[in-house]
């Protein structure tokens, strides 16, 4: 019985928050064949909350449409919650180093992408379970670099995770105004955040900034549906 019990807390309990059902369930199938990670529960965003604080959680598998806005901040407000809590970022496209970054920098323990190999996926949540940092294969990136390091490449880096989160929403077509509502400010503010933003990327209109977000895949057509 004395083995049997020290071999369950051994368990690393695993809990995602995902929006897409078929990822959910392709890594749920995965930690079920593992036989040291234990899945404890699912939630999609506007539930996860809930789950972490009813439920004993190690590592939490946080996957979305891009790193960025909403994922950044949902990292933050459950690093916050609860310290000790480990989370591996699941992206679903390439991993541009800027977002690895960010992900860091909020409060991220892992980075992959969600088409990496299953196994992939095992390693990155036995290595933060244990206190490690886990980049994964396709990203070339030092989580501990600071924005500043990597600027010269890639200029969305020179944002404040502010300045970025209304860089993605003029990328993605919605207006000054309507930015300005759902943040909650005055459309005077956008405006020179929008020109703040422009003069740091050193590009000319909205359109240059829709370009840029497109060719480094940091939008997704359907990332503000909902919003």
């Amino acid at each position: 019985m004395k083995n049997v019990f020290l071999q369950v807390r051994a368990m690393i309990k695993v809990a995602i928050c995902d929006a897409y059902l078929a990822t959910g369930d392709r890594v749920r199938n995965e930690l079920a064949r593992s036989g040291d990670i234990a899945f404890v529960g699912r939630a999609f965003d506007s539930d996860i909350m809930t789950l972490i604080r009813s439920t004993e959680v190690h590592v939490l598998v946080l996957a979305f449409a891009a790193p960025a806005d909403r994922g950044l901040e949902l990292i933050k407000r459950l690093r916050s919650e609860k310290p000790l809590l480990r989370i591996v970022a699941l992206t679903a496209y390439s991993t541009e180093t800027g977002d690895a970054i960010r992900a860091f920098r909020a409060g991220a323990s892992g980075f992959l992408i969600r088409s990496s190999p299953p196994e992939e996926l095992l390693h990155a949540i036995r290595k933060v379970a244990s206190g490690g940092i886990y980049v994964g294969l396709g990203t070339p990136v030092d989580p501990t670099a600071s924005s500043d390091e990597a600027a010269g490449t890639s200029p969305h880096l020179r944002l404040s995770d502010h300045e970025f989160h209304v860089f993605l929403r003029i990328a993605c077509g919605q207006a000054l105004p309507e930015i300005a509502e759902t943040l909650g400010t005055d459309a005077t503010a956008i405006c020179e955040e929008r020109a703040n933003i422009l003069q740091k990327m050193e590009l000319p209109n909205d359109a240059a900034l829709t370009r840029y977000a497109a060719i480094r895949k940091l939008i997704a057509r359907e990332y503000f549906r909902t919003r």
